[in-house]
């Protein structure tokens, strides 16, 4: 509640101006929070130059100005950039002193949502991101635009994993890859030992004989031959159990139709997670060293 039509004691009026709300919006590409702060005018007084500040964990993080007329409300935003895995409190206060100094401050709470961040590496670029082999994953990440995605996706081609900083991302996707040089490969064996995800969707562009030096760190299984099927080949088994099924359609699975797949033999102590109708692996996930690749 904010008081009005305070007066001095010689009976002139005072001055009051007070922050009525702030609310949030966090940013995830960014990692960024915009603080919406509004701030009313009680008072037939306008006031210039309002300076307004934001603390978080006892530091001023941004500051800004502006201006309000009598009677007026107006908002300012201003931005804080978060460290990820970190709790943070503090307030948005308007540094001036006017009739009434409570309704100047008003404390804030910062709780982003945990935000995934993942790597699609393009086997198969092209000029138009609709044909690109990461176009659709990308789209399952995010597929309405108009909201804020828990899943933050890049996507580079393969010799860009020679030098890129892969440790940032909790997931990498190898979509159609045809090779990889000798040093990604030693790279993306340490993603994994250090704890990093490594997935692989096959196509047209792998080569079997180049899949067969990859290390059972980076592949979990071996590849035989690619099938294409006369009509399409049905998923017939799913492990409903595994986590990584536990917020997905089971059914809607079962319903995709492949007309083409590579025959391949699950390495040790992999796991088959889904069969095809004809009993061959659809989908496979090795440990290792509490990480999970496949």
């Amino acid at each position: 509640a904010h008081c009005v039509g305070t007066k001095y004691e010689d009976g002139k009026e005072a001055g009051n101006i007070g922050i009525s709300s702030v609310s949030s919006t966090y940013y995830a590409v960014k990692d960024q929070i915009r603080f919406n702060a509004e701030a009313e005018n009680f008072s037939q007084d306008r006031f210039y130059k309002v300076p307004i500040s934001l603390v978080i964990n006892e530091q001023k993080s941004a500051y800004g100005f502006f201006e309000i007329n009598a009677y007026k409300r107006v908002t300012k935003n201003l931005f804080y950039t978060i460290l990820r895995k970190a709790d943070y409190s503090g307030y948005v206060k308007l540094d001036i002193e006017d009739g009434i100094l409570s309704d100047n401050v008003y404390f804030v709470k910062i709780d982003p949502k945990e935000k995934k961040k993942v790597l699609c590496v393009d086997g198969d670029m092209k000029l138009s991101q609709f044909l690109s082999e990461t176009f659709y994953l990308r789209l399952a990440f995010s597929p309405d635009k108009k909201s804020d995605s828990e899943i933050i996706s890049s996507v580079c081609i393969p010799d860009e994993i020679e030098w890129k900083n892969i440790d940032d991302f909790d997931v990498i996707f190898l979509c159609n890859v045809n090779e990889l040089s000798l040093t990604s490969k030693e790279r993306l064996k340490e993603y994994v030992k250090k704890g990093g995800n490594l997935v692989f969707f096959l196509g047209d562009k792998v080569i079997k004989s180049r899949y067969d030096t990859f290390s059972e760190e980076l592949f979990p299984a071996s590849i035989v031959q690619e099938i294409e099927v006369p009509e399409t080949a049905d998923i017939s088994s799913i492990n409903s159990n595994h986590k990584l099924f536990k917020s997905i359609d089971i059914e809607g699975i079962k319903n995709a139709t492949f007309r083409k797949f590579y025959y391949v033999v699950p390495k040790e102590d992999s796991l088959v997670l889904a069969n095809f109708k004809n009993n061959m692996p659809m989908l496979i996930e090795k440990n290792f060293k509490y990480t999970k690749y496949g």
